[in-house]
């Protein structure tokens, strides 16, 4: 009878253990204070403020893995709307920069997380260099309104700490992976938004 037990956890977890594995990337949003966090097995931290969904396109929250990255992607929903460095975890959901950096700081996406370009192209390089499936984006909180006055904030990479600073982007060639991300807290897909 034990070897059955056995038997089943080993199965269960070659199923199910690379899901809830340590991720190389974390990703951790917090929408009631419109930030972001992002730590790696580099020892890379940022923390960045956000700009996430109004109160009628809410962002999801729960815990996925990234599904796919388009360094140029445009938005099919919201008049071809730029989207760089796109790094999508829910259908249509996307971290992406955005040029409307003065709405940072306050919910103003479609159900999107808007970062600065900059930051964004940061988080791209990170999510390409160490895949997929080795990044985990959380999302918790709430939306309250606008809650910060920083709102081109960025972080320098420094190890074990995060400082505000200024950056630029650079370049990165798209990756794609095909299927859908999975969502690690088991709640359903909601319909997607872009923006």
């Amino acid at each position: 009878m034990n070897l059955v037990k056995f038997g089943f956890l080993v199965l269960v977890f070659s199923i199910l253990g690379p899901h809830f594995s340590k991720a190389a990337v974390d990703v951790r949003v917090d929408l009631t204070n419109q930030r972001m966090t992002v730590t790696s097995d580099d020892g890379v931290v940022h923390q960045w403020v956000i700009s996430s969904g109004r109160s009628t396109h809410r962002t999801p929250t729960g815990r996925y893995r990234a599904q796919w990255l388009d360094r140029t992607h445009r938005s099919s929903r919201y008049q071809n709307a730029p989207m760089p460095y796109s790094v999508f975890f829910r259908g249509n959901y996307a971290i992406h920069g955005t040029n409307q950096v003065r709405a940072l700081g306050q919910p103003a996406s479609h159900g999107c997380i808007r970062l600065h370009t900059a930051n964004a192209a940061k988080l791209f390089a990170l999510v390409q260099k160490h895949g997929l499936r080795q990044t985990s984006i959380t999302i918790s909180g709430g939306v309250k309104g606008k809650v910060s006055n920083n709102r081109l904030a960025s972080a320098k990479t420094v190890p074990g700490k995060a400082k505000v600073t200024s950056g630029a982007p650079h370049d990165a060639p798209a990756q794609k992976a095909p299927g859908y991300g999975l969502r690690l807290d088991g709640a359903g897909a909601g319909p997607p938004y872009a923006g």
